[in-house]
């Protein structure tokens, strides 16, 4: 089959449009339907109007969740991903999840790239100490939830 035989049919569900080319608006609320790291590992490298949603649309970092990931006790193989989505946030994540992380290091990294956080959620983080959760309460003043 040639190739704009494949793209033609490939169109035909959008009626003759492609995926790229749909509005930022619409984009976000599919990725919205996503994980954080379903997005940063697959949707930021479909195509460059998807990428620059990825990158450039901090609503779409507002609420991470990196939960439900099965990892485990491999916690440092969401270390790198997790960062950039707090980072993508721009300082305005409000929402954060994260299951079996390693230590303080990362509650530090967000306190200090975020000032709005208003629900934190950490789930089987054995190695996070006491005083890094007070520094974190600490530092978060519109936090309501822990």
């Amino acid at each position: 089959m040639n190739r704009s035989r494949s793209r033609r049919n490939s169109n035909a569900s959008l009626g003759g449009r492609s995926w790229a080319e749909l509005p930022p608006e619409v984009i976000l609320v599919i990725f919205l339907k996503f994980g954080a790291l379903e997005v940063l590992r697959a949707a930021g490298s479909v195509c460059r109007s998807w990428r620059q949603v990825v990158k450039e649309d901090p609503e779409l970092w507002r609420r991470i969740d990196m939960t439900n990931h099965g990892y485990g006790s491999d916690a440092f193989v969401l270390m790198n991903p997790t960062r950039r989505a707090i980072d993508r946030s721009q300082g305005r994540l409000e929402e954060f999840s994260i299951e079996y992380l390693g230590d303080d290091q990362l509650l530090q990294y967000l306190c200090d790239r975020t000032g709005v956080l208003r629900k934190l959620c950490l789930i089987s983080c054995y190695q996070v100490s006491q005083e890094g959760i007070a520094e974190t309460a600490r530092r978060q003043p519109l936090l309501e939830e822990l």
